[in-house]
Order: structure tokens, then sequence, then C-alpha cells
């Protein structure tokens, strides 16, 4: 009885931990709810769009673009899963026909946008579970007026990401805000990245030519992130519009928009919330995973661009830890009420993250990039990083102890899992 209950406890962690595991592994053998594999495509769907709105490239992608526009091994696997699950779901009870339909290769950009609009568009016809209307109010625009004179010239290039939302973007989205620091004006230079939130508009998402242009004018925006940061590692956050009539807070947590800022007009004033499922924990796994696979690699040395994006890995551990817990707060204030459930040293790496955050020098930017990065912006900022630690020696102007971090994130975040998955 002990073992047959112990086998069934870890299932379930599995089922809301590793959903990709559990549907590839479970989904022949008819063991999985039609209610769990709808919640599993939109979520897939959710991190596709995500991703191939960024770029999703493969790594060739991202060094030769505009060249080579393809679409990453790791995206096109993900679609086929989707594939596979909406072809089960349709045997069932005839939902996602559309998606099922399309017999395209999976391969190319155009393949991809067809089927990523196909799925959306069966997705919002889809018979879904019950939610809770949440209205939200129009967030404030963005200006810099509000912010000290002093930083105008370094908040420039958010005030040009305005102005390219309201040209290139105003027709394709619900709404583009700027959260995080520097919408909250307690930002720190050369520190802070710059955090932008999209919410797709259906007109976008069901029209695959639109979409695909609307993939390229995401990706250029990076440029002005990179003038806030050139070592950020991360794109804009994507929410699609279909999302918001049954949305879970692990995808943006609702509490956030009172501290966000518009680009362009905010036309999203009503939200329909369901509970949060499998994305709750699965977020949090992630990371406990990749902390033992950089433990297991013996990983002791990082560049400034990769040691930066592991910093901030630690510093979104604490909200990742609460929204585990049903606790949806602004990250920073994530800090202070997760310490409060760890011992103190297990808490050690998050403090020295803090003070490394606080010493943190600003990463230069050498002469040639920002006119290349008009192209790819991606690309020139890679090489910076790279050109930065070899001529510059930024690396040990800005040392990072990394194994003895990896140590103490791998200590802290079994622990935290250890907690996280009582609920489960």
């Amino acid at each position: 009885m002990g073992q047959k209950s112990s086998k069934m406890e870890g299932e379930r962690a599995q089922r809301m931990a590793q959903p990709e595991w559990y549907v590839d592994s479970m989904l022949e053998k008819g063991g999985v709810s039609e209610e769990y594999l709808l919640v599993f495509i939109q979520n897939e769907l959710h991190d596709a769009l995500q991703s191939f709105l960024n770029g999703g490239f493969s790594k060739a992608g991202f060094a030769l673009y505009p060249l080579v526009q393809d679409v990453s091994l790791e995206n096109r696997q993900r679609l086929e899963r989707l594939r596979t699950v909406a072809t089960h779901l349709n045997q069932k009870n005839g939902m996602f026909a559309g998606s099922v339909a399309y017999a395209g290769r999976l391969k190319g950009p155009g393949a991809c946008s067809a089927f990523l609009s196909l799925l959306s568009k069966d997705f919002c016809l889809a018979e879904k579970g019950k939610t809770k209307q949440e209205r939200k109010r129009p967030c404030e625009g963005f200006s810099l007026k509000e912010y000290d004179k002093k930083d105008h010239g370094y908040l420039q290039p958010v005030k040009e990401l305005q102005e390219y939302a309201g040209k290139k973007l105003a027709d394709d989205v619900k709404g583009c805000y700027l959260h995080g620091s520097l919408a909250t004006n307690d930002f720190v230079k050369g520190w802070s990245d710059c955090d932008t939130l999209l919410v797709i508009g259906k007109e976008a998402l069901h029209d695959p030519r639109r979409l695909l242009a609307l993939r390229r004018k995401i990706f250029l925006m990076r440029r002005f992130f990179f003038r806030i940061d050139p070592l950020q590692h991360h794109g804009s956050m994507i929410v699609p519009e279909h999302d918001l009539e049954w949305y879970s807070s692990a995808y943006f947590p609702l509490p956030l928009f009172s501290y966000a800022k518009a680009l362009t007009e905010d036309s999203v004033l009503s939200i329909g919330r369901r509970e949060m499922g499998p994305e709750q924990y699965a977020k949090l796994f992630w990371f406990v995973q990749r902390f033992r696979e950089m433990r297991e690699e013996k990983v002791d040395a990082l560049g400034s661009y990769d040691a930066k994006n592991f910093l901030h890995l630690i510093a979104l551990f604490p909200s990742l830890y609460l929204q585990a817990k049903d606790v949806l707060v602004y990250k920073k204030f994530s800090f202070s009420m997760a310490k409060k459930d760890f011992r103190e040293e297990l808490w050690e790496p998050i403090e020295t993250m803090s003070s490394i955050r606080e010493r943190w020098q600003p990463f230069p930017e050498l002469p040639f990039v920002r006119l290349k990065a008009r192209a790819n912006p991606v690309a020139p900022y890679r090489i910076n990083a790279y050109l930065g630690d070899l001529l510059l020696r930024m690396r040990k102007k800005n040392p990072v102890p990394v194994r003895e971090l990896v140590e103490g994130m791998h200590l802290l975040a079994e622990d935290a899992w250890s907690k996280a998955a009582k609920r489960l």
C-alpha cells in the first residue's frame, strides 16, 4: 500500500512539474484527461508564441539574421507535440479540427506561422472551464517627465522604444507595457534590464502573414533593450489575446500590471482568470533542474553574458517559489517574503547576488555595435560581450563566484522544491 501511494505521489508530481514528459509518456496509454490536455495546449502554445515572436531561430539564425530566418529544432519539436495532442483531442471531441487538417511540414517560418495561427483559432473556439472575471485599470503611459532629468539620457532608448511601438506594433497589439525597475523608477544603471510585455491581438494571431511580419518587428525591438543593458538575455514577454479569456497568473501575475507603464494604448481592461495548473510548478521545477545540471556539469566559470543571465535567474527564484505557493507579488518584494521560509545559511546565495548587484559595473558598448544592431540586434551585442571580456577585462571587473553560487543555489532550490512539492 505504501509503495502504491508513493508511486501515485510521484506521478502527480511529474504531471504538475514535468508536463511535457508526462504527456509524451502517458498520451498513448489514454491516462491523460481532456482538461489537462487543453491546459497543456494553452501553455505550450503560449511558450511557442513567446519564442517564435522573439525570433525563435536556431543558433545560426541568431548569428546570421536576416540572411537566415529559420525556426529552431526545439521549437519545431514543440509544434509537432502540439499537433499530436491536438489530434488526440480532435478525435475525442472534434476540437482543433483546423490545426489537425494542416498537413504541411513544420519546418520553415511560414509553415510554423500558419500552424500557430490555426492552433490559436481552434483554441479560441474550444470549450473551457470556469473563470473569475477581473477588472484591470488602464496602465499609465510612460513619460520621461516622471524621471529625474539626469536620467533622461540613460532612458532615451525607452522613449525611442515607445515611438517604435506606436509606429510598428500598435495595430497588432492590445497593449505594450514596460515593467520591472525601469517602470517603477528604482533601476540600477548597468544592472537593470528592459522588461516589456506584449499582448498580441487576435487579428494578428489569426493571420499567418501578419504574424510572420510581427515576428520581425518584435525581434528588431531588442536593439533598444541592449542600449539599456548590453548583456540582456531575453526579449519581450508575450501574452496572446486568447489567453486573456482563460488566464493563468503564472504567465504574468495580475498584480504586476499595477506597476507597469503603457508604451501604446492600453486596451486590456478585463481578464478571465482561471486556476493555475502545471505551469505554476513547472517554472519553478525548470529552475531546480537547471541548478542540478550546473552542479553536475561542475560549472565554475562564466563569461559576462552568461554570468549576468545566471545572476538574473537567481534574482527571479524567490518570486517563482512564492508563485508555487499561490503568492503573487512584485519581484522586489519577493526576497523578504520568501526568506522567512529558509534557514539563514541556505539563503546566502541570494544575499551574494544582491551584493554583486550593488557593485556591478556597467558593461561598455563598442563603437560599431549600435549601427550593426539595426539589422540584427543579437549578434553584434554577443560579439560586444565577448570583446568586452577579452579586451577590457570586464569579467574581472565584475567577478562572480560561480562555483560557490551554483552549490548554494542547488541546496536552496532543492529545499524550495521539497516545500513546494508538499502542495502537490
